[in-house]
């Protein structure tokens, strides 16, 4: 079975499956409830990339990386860590996200 190009509904299934909603999404972002990671869907439908809050715990962001790694097998999705991202108020009240990848 193939995976399609930003499969969100097997996105949304991983999700609700660990217990959290999706608040927003846009583009190739999926936002989580709590802002503690985003995921980006990449250009093969079964590649999904997690960007952990920076301000979150390392062995929170392991567990959470365990669980989604587990819901995402059911979907035939994969799991990659891609790093940290920041959101940083702009004055004309919208938010930049910023990234840092890992490097491989």
């Amino acid at each position: 079975m193939n995976v399609p190009f930003r499969p969100i509904t097997r996105v949304l299934e991983m999700i609700q499956a660990i217990g959290l909603d999706i608040t927003h999404m846009y583009e190739d972002l999926v936002f989580v409830e709590s802002n503690a990671f985003i995921l980006r869907m990449e250009d093969r439908g079964e590649d999904v990339t997690v960007f952990f809050n920076h301000e979150s715990e390392e062995q929170s962001r392991l567990l959470v990386l365990e669980q989604l790694t587990s819901a995402a097998k059911e979907q035939k999705l994969k799991i990659t860590c891609g790093g940290t991202f920041e959101m940083v108020p702009r004055e004309d009240e919208q938010i930049d996200i910023r990234f840092c990848e890992t490097v491989s």
